[in-house]
């Protein structure tokens, strides 16, 4: 019972003592916030934002990105922040008092975080629909290159239609890289 008094009380000074950064950890200030939100086209100012958890970094000067914004009743909207590189910070949110951000603020933030959004999910085309590109045609004992013209764009992974120069002959090949594909005979 001693030990348990002595742990209790000891627990209590340091769930009362103030909770700051680690060492090698760094604490996310309003200012930062504000820039990436700024970015998005909402003009805030620190006195709007309200911290809903504490947010430390790995690096001084992480990147910030928005990554969504949501109404909240009244004239707050709550905001997900994250760091452009996942091993620098965890995600976070922040509570937004709109006051003086207007609605045209907020759906312009809102597509440009779309925007972003979709150009980050979006894999990037290697082979892009009537661009030149080499086939190659792999059998047990025979690889074949051949000429072709991509039928459709694809990503790397992407199985497309490509045909020859003289589009007598359809493939279905596999992107391999820029203007490259891959398929068996």
């Amino acid at each position: 019972m001693k030990r348990l008094k002595c742990f209790l009380s000891w627990f209590f000074i340091l769930a009362a003592l103030p909770a700051g950064a680690a060492s090698g950890r760094y604490a996310i200030g309003a200012d930062r916030i504000v820039a990436a939100m700024a970015g998005m086209g909402m003009q805030v100012s620190a006195a709007q934002l309200t911290m809903l958890t504490g947010a430390v970094a790995t690096t001084a000067d992480p990147q910030l990105r928005v990554e969504s914004i949501e109404r909240w009743p009244g004239d707050r909207v709550m905001v997900r922040m994250e760091c452009a590189s996942q091993e620098q910070c965890l995600p976070f949110f922040v509570s937004v008092r709109l006051g003086s951000v207007g609605s045209n603020q907020l759906a312009q933030a809102q597509s440009a975080m779309n925007m972003e959004r979709i150009a980050r999910t979006a894999p990037a085309m290697a082979v892009r629909a009537g661009s030149p590109a080499t086939l190659l045609l792999d059998g047990d004992h025979v690889h074949i290159r051949v000429a072709v013209v991509c039928l459709e764009s694809g990503a790397i992974g992407q199985t497309i239609r490509a045909s020859g120069p003289d589009h007598q002959q359809t493939y279905a090949a596999q992107v391999a890289g820029s203007g490259l594909l891959k398929g068996r005979l």
